[in-house]
C-alpha cells in the first residue's frame, strides 16, 4: 500500500499523512484511558457472569465515547489556525491542506463511535472476533485503496473512502458483540451509582497521565521534524516507523489477549504471576530480538526493494528506531501485569515525565544536530525519545510491578534485562556483519542478496537462543505452554473433523 501512494501521490503527501495522523494521535488523548479502565473493571463481572453489572459498565462506555468522538472533533478544529507554521516545504500537494486535515479529524472522531463494544470480546478472551474482522477490513481496505489511487490519483477521494470504512468496521464489530452477548446490551443497563462512577474516574484519571503522555510521546516527534526540519522528513522516516509500528501493532495484539488472563490470575491465583511473568518476559526478548536483528539487516534494503533508493536514509537512522522498538517492546511484558492489577494510580506521574523530557530534548537536539545536516536534526529527536524511555519506563514500571505484585527485589528484573539486552546487541552485530559480506565482496542480484539476509535472520538469532536458553526455567516452560497451545489445535481439528 505505501508503494503504491509514494509512487501515485510522493513523498510530500506521504509526509502530510503521517504528520496529520501524529498531531491526531496526540489528541486521541480525550479517549483518558476509559478503555484500560472499563476492561479491567469488566475482569469480575465477566467471571462471575454479573449480566447487569456488565450492561451498565457498557453504558456508561457507550455514553464516555460519544464524548470523545465530540472533543477529538471540535479539539482537532482548533489546530486549523496553527497549520501554516507545522506543515512546511510541500509545494507538490494541489489540494487545500486544512480540507486534508479536516478529513483526517472526521476519521478519527468516526473511529469512536460503536467500538466501546470490543471491550466486551477482550473481557471474555474472545478478542480474537474483533481481530478476524480488522483483518478482513484492513485486506478489503488496501485493495481498493490501491485501485482508488491507481485510477484517480486524488488524495481526497482516498480520504473519504477511509472515513466509510472506519465507519463499517466499528458497525460489523457492534454488531458481532451483539450477536455474541445479547444480554450485556448496554440498553439493558441502570445508569452506575455516584460511587461507581467515582471508582472508575479515579483510575480514569490516573490512565489520563499515561494516555496524554504517550500521545504526546508518539506524535510530537512528528510535529518537532516537520517545525524544524521538514514535512518531507516525517515522511522518509514513515516508511521506517511504518514497518516498525505494524511489527509493534502484532506484538501489542498478542499482549492485549493475554491482559485478560493475566487479570483473571491476578483475581484468582497471585502466586503464579510472577512464574507466569518471567515466560511471558522470555517470549517478549525472544520475538523482540529476531525483530530488531531483522530491521538492523532487512529495513534498509527493504525500503529501497519497495519504495526506491532515493527514499533510503541513513544507517543511524535505523539504529535509533531499532533502539526504541527493542526497549519499548521489551518492557510490553510489565505493562500488561502493571494493567492487569490495576495499577494505574501508583505510577501515574511516570509518563508525565517521560513526556516532559522527550518534547524538551527533542528540541533541543533538534536545534542543536541540524546544524550538522537535517538528518542529524532527525537523529536527535529520535534519540531524545530513547533517553526519555532510559530514564523513566524502564526502572519505573519494573520497579512498581515488582515491589507491589510479585515482592521480588527489583535485581531478579534488571540481570534478566542485561543478559537480554546484550544477547541482542550481539545478535544485530553478527548478523549484520554476516550479510555485510555480501553487500562487500559479492556482486549479486539485489533480491538475491535480501533473501540470504533474511535466511541469516531467521537463523543467527533463533539458533542462538536455542543454544544459550535451551536449559532454561523460562525457555522450558515457554515450550511447555507452546505445547499446551498446539495440543489444543489439533484437538479442536479433530473434534471439527469427527463432527464434520
Amino acid at each position: 500500500m505505501r508503494t503504491v501512494f509514494l509512487r501515485t501521490l510522493g513523498i510530500q503527501y506521504t509526509g502530510v499523512s503521517s504528520l496529520f495522523t501524529d498531531i491526531l494521535t496526540v489528541l486521541s488523548f480525550a479517549e483518558l484511558g476509559i478503555s484500560s479502565a472499563i476492561t479491567y473493571a469488566l475482569y469480575k463481572p465477566v467471571a462471575e457472569k454479573d449480566s447487569e453489572r456488565v450492561a451498565s459498565l457498557m453504558r456508561f462506555y457507550r455514553s464516555a465515547y460519544r464524548v470523545v468522538a465530540l472533543i477529538v472533533l471540535i479539539g482537532g478544529l482548533c489546530v486549523v489556525p496553527f497549520l501554516d507554521i507545522i506543515v512546511k516545504k510541500v509545494p507538490d500537494i494541489k489540494e487545500p491542506i486544512v480540507l486534508i486535515y479536516i478529513l483526517y479529524v472526521i476519521n478519527t472522531a468516526v473511529s469512536y463511535l460503536f467500538v466501546f463494544k470490543s471491550t466486551l470480546f477482550t473481557a471474555n478472551q474472545e478478542h480474537h472476533y474483533v481481530s478476524r474482522i480488522q483483518i478482513i477490513i484492513s485486506l478489503t481496505r488496501s485493495a481498493v485503496e490501491c485501485l482508488l489511487l491507481f485510477v484517480f490519483h486524488n488524495f481526497l477521494v482516498y480520504l473519504i473512502f477511509g472515513i466509510c470504512i472506519t465507519w463499517l468496521q466499528n458497525i460489523l464489530i457492534s454488531v458481532s458483540a451483539d450477536k455474541h452477548y445479547p444480554e450485556f446490551k448496554s440498553k439493558h443497563g441502570k445508569p452506575l451509582s455516584k460511587e461507581e462512577r467515582s471508582g472508575l474516574f479515579k483510575n480514569v484519571g490516573a490512565l489520563m497521565m499515561y494516555k496524554v503522555s504517550n500521545s504526546l510521546m508518539n506524535g510530537c516527534d512528528s510535529v518537532i521534524i516537520s517545525s524544524f526540519i521538514g514535512t518531507g522528513w516525517v515522511g522518509y522516516i514513515s516508511n521506517y516507523t511504518l514497518v516498525t509500528s505494524k511489527v509493534n501493532n502484532l506484538m501489542n495484539q498478542f499482549y492485549h489477549s493475554a491482559t485478560p488472563s493475566v487479570g483473571n490470575l491476578a483475581v484468582t491465583d497471585t502466586e503464579r504471576q510472577y512464574s507466569t511473568f518471567k515466560i511471558l518476559q522470555f517470549m517478549s526478548f525472544w520475538m523482540t530480538t529476531f525483530c530488531a536483528t531483522s530491521f538492523i539487516v532487512l529495513l534498509n534494503p527493504f525500503i529501497e526493494i519497495c519504495f526506491g533508493a532515493e527514499y533510503v536514509r541513513s544507517m543511524v537512522i535505523v539504529v535509533v528506531l531499532t533502539t526504541h522498538f527493542f526497549l519499548n517492546s521489551l518492557v510490553h511484558p510489565v505493562a500488561t501485569f502493571r494493567n492487569a492489577n490495576g495499577l494505574f494510580v501508583q505510577g501515574k506521574f511516570r509518563p508525565v515525565a517521560m513526556c516532559i523530557i522527550n518534547i524538551g530534548l527533542s528540541v533541543v537536539l533538534a536545534l542543536w544536530w541540524r546544524q550538522s545536516g537535517e538528518l542529524w536534526g532527525v537523529f536527535g529527536v529520535k534519540l531524545a525519545t530513547v533517553i526519555a524511555q532510559l530514564l523513566t519506563i524502564q526502572w519505573f514500571d519494573p520497579y512498581l510491578v515488582y515491589k507491589r505484585v510479585f515482592k521480588q527485589s527489583l535485581k531478579k528484573y534488571y540481570k534478566k534485562f542485561f543478559v537480554y539486552l546484550s544477547f541482542a546487541v550481539c545478535s544485530c552485530f553478527a548478523t549484520w556483519s554476516a550479510g555485510h559480506v555480501f553487500d562487500t565482496y559479492l556482486s549479486l542480484n539485489p533480491y538475491i542478496v535480501f533473501a540470504i539476509k533474511l535466511v541469516l535472520c531467521l537463523l543467527v538469532p533463533n539458533l542462538f537462543i536455542f543454544l544459550l536458553f535451551r536449559k532454561t526455567e523460562e525457555y522450558v516452560g515457554f515450550m511447555d505452554v507452546l505445547k499446551k497451545l498446539l495440543g489444543k489445535k489439533r484437538a479442536k481439528k479433530k473434534t471439527a473433523e469427527i463432527s464434520g
